[in-house]
């Protein structure tokens, strides 16, 4: 330092010489913040490394062109921008054969069966880090430390009245050690002056952690408390952060009903993820009670809630599992419990497609609304009346229409009589499936009044979930109308409801038919955006229709390219995932007519009729007159063994889509 205030002093003034100086934060004391002021000088604080920045470092120190995403947006993640920290769990990953080199020298990460993610979460601590926390906090006085570990309690950022509440010190003592912490570049103000935070989660992980199980639970206890008095203030306390408080004291009964609040509350912001985590833990802190009861209202209604959050985050193994959970629980006497969550949980099979479990699931709902005189409520009559409706989809995929038929007749009288405006948005939605079976999506104006009348009865209802599907349903109908201005409008709509409000599923079948949409119309660039985005999204969700659906969309763009290989490939491709279903997937022209396109002239004529063959199932779409004329021509050209008249029909039929737009 003193050789350095030699130099500001004038000795390099007429000297081309440029000194450059780095220190740490929390090494920046008086003489240095001296130095900095001086004229010659000038300071410049270094801000953390962006997550792009992290990944060109990342890069940089193994020398390769980039660095897997996954990996670096762990690293990115775990060091907060903090480069130091970057180097050190680089340097951990490589001693732990997380990355690892291959044949040629090149750096990649270990082969291995689990996903990424969880790979790098397995990575220890660097001890270079926990010597540099310990370094940081080392000279604390015993009051500091003390007060230190209440704010660790609290989490990454704390209110400085509630750290009054919590710390048994004199608000002197609180105020010395908060400036000392923030001397040490521990905690720094939060920028509305009402609080401070951690400059680094691992200052506050590691000192935590280290705290004996007594010593915690009583931090915790004093955290709750003091919240608790905060609430009854007046102030502003969010209930899941009070209720994990309650929870790690040791106290599950009063964690309980925040942690069930704080589900709620995220349930109606749509804070999906948030609300599964705050759901399952008041069903952990539920079973942590003395003696939880064999049958249980509450738990079974908690475990119900996450599994609804669990089905519209797409993650439907979980819900079903949870659902089974829910009904596990249910007392014996509470039918139209039991029936509602086995109505939720046929749904979450239907849309596996483990459609006879879903019937079985239903019959199970029926039996125990039986048990129940319907007239007696309009919510036993609602239940009732949307149990039928939900048979209803899974015979619009096995297409029982005449299924579908007997269960809206039965249904009918009721929506005349005492429907409420949800349940006549499901009869009309059930109404238009039943037509695209009937009519193989031959849309009527019939069928696009009543796809109409769903979305307003939605709408009436006030019903955010059930009116961005009947605005999807509205879109699709709409679709195969050939509107398709007004069917992209309506579907771009319905996607952003969709995603608003956290619903996956539905997302990602707006995605699948906007895909659809905009190649009908030949918007490229539009088409082909929706159809990778939809394959990435469905291949994740394991959705094989929609999957399906977004590579014959992308062959369908290798064929206007001229690339018939990719086109014959993705098409292919796209047919083998539809063959994979337990279900005829109706709109497998998108596939077949590219294929055909592509393979016609290239490949033997028999597997060409094939194609045709399929194309003309009554249990798939009806293809527009002139092409499904000029395919049942060239298979019966074909089977008479007219093979050039069968290949001269084909060549027409691919004419009529390419005209038709379906090409």
């Amino acid at each position: 330092m003193g050789f350095l205030e030699q130099l500001a002093s004038g000795m390099l003034r007429d000297k081309s010489v440029l000194v450059l100086g780095l220190a740490r934060s929390e090494e920046s004391g008086g003489e240095l913040k001296r130095l900095s002021a001086m004229k010659e000088a000038h300071a410049c604080e270094l801000q953390r490394l962006s997550h792009e920045e992290v990944g060109h470092m990342v890069a940089g120190m193994l020398s390769i062109d980039e660095a897997a995403p996954e990996f670096v947006r762990y690293l990115s993640d775990k060091s907060e921008g903090n480069s130091f920290f970057v180097a050190e769990y680089l340097r951990m990953a490589v001693a732990e054969q997380v990355l690892v080199r291959d044949a040629l020298g090149q750096w990649r990460l270990a082969e291995s069966t689990e996903p990424t993610a969880v790979l790098c979460e397995s990575l220890p601590l660097p001890q270079s880090l926990r010597e540099v926390v310990e370094r940081r906090l080392l000279g604390l006085t015993p009051s500091t430390h003390e007060i230190m570990l209440f704010a660790a309690t609290l989490g990454r950022e704390f209110d400085l009245g509630v750290l009054q509440l919590v710390a048994s010190h004199t608000d002197t003592q609180i105020l010395d050690a908060m400036a000392d912490l923030v001397q040490r570049y521990v905690v720094e103000p939060v920028e509305d002056g009402a609080g401070f935070r951690f400059t680094h989660d691992k200052l506050r992980e590691l000192p935590y952690a280290a705290l004996e199980d007594a010593q915690r639970k009583h931090n915790h206890l004093c955290v709750a408390q003091a919240l608790e008095t905060r609430r009854a203030q007046g102030y502003d306390v969010e209930p899941g952060i009070l209720g994990q408080h309650w929870l790690e004291a040791g106290e599950p009964a009063r964690a309980v009903p925040h942690l069930r609040a704080a589900g709620d509350q995220a349930m109606q912001l749509s804070a999906l993820d948030r609300a599964v985590l705050q759901y399952a833990a008041a069903e952990r802190a539920y079973l942590m009670l003395p003696a939880p009861a064999e049958e249980s209202a509450e738990l079974s209604e908690l475990r119900e809630k996450l599994a609804d959050a669990l089905g519209l985050l797409g993650q439907l193994e979980a819900a079903e599992s949870s659902f089974e959970r829910a009904l596990a629980v249910v007392p014996g006497d509470a039918h139209l419990v039991r029936a509602r969550q086995l109505r939720k949980l046929g749904k979450v099979l239907e849309i596996l497609h483990r459609h006879d479990a879903a019937l079985e699931v239903y019959s199970r709902a029926e039996a125990e609304l039986s048990r129940l005189d319907l007239r007696s409520s309009q919510t036993l009559l609602s239940e009732w009346i949307r149990l039928q409706l939900s048979r209803i989809w899974v015979y619009y995929w096995l297409a029982r229409v005449s299924d579908m038929n007997a269960t809206i007749d039965a249904v009918r009288p009721y929506i005349d009589e005492r429907a409420l405006p949800l349940d006549r948005s499901d009869f009309f939605q059930a109404v238009v499936r039943r037509d695209y079976r009937q009519h193989r999506y031959v849309i009527s104006s019939e069928t696009l009044h009543d796809a109409h009348e769903s979305l307003l009865a939605a709408a009436q209802a006030k019903a955010p979930l059930e009116a961005a599907f009947a605005q999807f349903n509205y879109g699709f109908c709409l679709l195969f109308a050939g509107q398709l201005t007004e069917a992209a409008e309506q579907l771009l709509q319905a996607r952003a409801a969709t995603r608003k409000l956290g619903d996956s599923t539905s997302e990602i079948r707006c995605l699948a038919y906007l895909a659809l949409t905009y190649r009908r119309a030949h918007r490229f660039d539009d088409a082909r955006a929706m159809a990778e985005e939809t394959l990435a999204r469905a291949n994740a969700a394991q959705m094989a229709d929609y999957v399906g659906l977004a590579e014959s969309c992308l062959g369908w763009l290798a064929l206007r390219r001229a690339d018939l290989e990719e086109a014959q490939r993705l098409s292919q491709r796209a047919l083998a995932s539809w063959e994979s279903l337990s279900f005829p997937y109706p709109f497998q022209w998108a596939g077949a007519l590219t294929c055909l396109a592509a393979q016609v002239t290239r490949v033997p004529l028999r597997s060409s009729i094939q194609l045709a063959t399929k194309l003309l199932s009554p249990q798939l779409a009806r293809l527009p007159e002139p092409i499904d004329r000029a395919l049942d021509e060239a298979v019966s050209m074909y089977h008479q063994g007219h093979q050039e008249l069968a290949l001269e029909h084909l060549q027409r039929a691919i004419a009529a889509a390419e005209g038709l737009g379906y090409l």
